[in-house]
């Protein structure tokens, strides 16, 4: 079935989010104590990054293979918004919903 591929795709992408947490527990531990130095500020905006691009990916799979708001190579990041026909897409509420099944 469709949704249990995105659903293990989705897992799959959350462990990573996690992962990159996990990896970068010891400099969140620090900065949040002092302030960071213009090193770890730009790492901290690495971790941001690729904490954002996890979840991009999450809702881009939602958008294309569950919701069909667009198609495989044109979605953009307008999904998390509206679709065609003005439908608005409860991304968050799917993701949690299809882990009940």
């Amino acid at each position: 079935m469709q949704y249990k591929q995105v659903i293990e795709e989705m897992e799959i992408e959350i462990k990573k989010i996690e992962k990159i947490f996990e990896d970068y527990r010891p400099l969140l531990e620090k900065v949040s104590n002092q302030e960071p130095t213009f090193i770890e500020l730009s790492s901290l905006a690495m971790l941001w990054h690729s904490f954002y691009n996890g979840l991009e990916n999450i809702f881009s799979r939602i958008a294309k293979r569950i919701d069909k708001a667009c198609a495989e190579f044109e979605c953009g990041k307008h999904f998390l918004a509206q679709d065609s026909r003005g439908r608005q897409h409860a991304a968050i509420f799917i993701v949690l919903s299809l882990h009940l099944f």
